[in-house]
């Protein structure tokens, strides 16, 4: 039996592995694994439903009424009874046999608004007058203004402008402690009630 000098055997075997190298040859080194069952995909779900309670904002909504408050001509003015009284101002009627009534504001105290009867203004009041629309009707509005402190104590809004006759509608507003917060709301009630206002 030949036998091989181990350092022959060495050098065989390294030629061997080089051989095997260079040719790309790659000898595994384990069993592959193979997968007995295939991968089972996530299940795709949609997306769960969110729902939401909308809450709708609560708009006020008036439901507004009608008050006289002519003492001669009729003059018919609409407002929200959440925001003004109506009460008797003077006891009787009108020609047209209507109850006369004066608006009272419920949060601004002294706030009124009535026919314009007449009446003297004290030495500390100033006058002027000018001309606004509201409520797409021109209206002339004498203004009578406290010197003391520059306040308005009492306005007239006149319809038509300009016109002094006995059938010329005045409505007289008392702005109360909070003048320029009545006259505003004021303004809203003689607005609402322009198309009355006029006939």
């Amino acid at each position: 039996m030949h036998t091989i000098h181990p350092a022959r055997l060495s050098l065989l075997l390294m030629v061997a592995t080089l051989i095997i190298l260079s040719c790309g040859i790659t000898l595994p080194t384990s069993a592959p694994v193979v997968p007995t069952t295939q991968p089972v995909p996530p299940s795709v779900q949609p997306p769960a439903e969110v729902t939401q309670n909308v809450v709708e904002p609560t708009v006020y909504q008036p439901v507004y009424a009608r008050a006289q408050i002519g003492s001669y001509l009729s003059i018919w003015v609409t407002y929200d009874p959440a925001d003004w009284d109506a009460v008797i101002w003077i006891t009787g009627s009108n020609q047209a046999g209507e109850q006369v009534q004066q608006l009272i504001h419920k949060s601004f105290a002294g706030c009124s608004l009535h026919d314009n009867l007449g009446h003297g203004a004290p030495e500390t009041w100033s006058f002027g007058n000018y001309t606004k629309d509201i409520g797409k009707v021109v209206f002339q509005i004498d203004l009578w203004t406290d010197t003391t402190n520059n306040n308005p104590v009492l306005l007239v809004y006149q319809y038509p402008a300009g016109d002094q006759t006995n059938s010329t509608k005045r409505i007289e507003l008392e702005p109360g402690s909070m003048p320029y917060d009545c006259i505003n709301a004021a303004e809203v009630v003689i607005g609402l009630s322009a198309a009355d206002i006029v006939k």
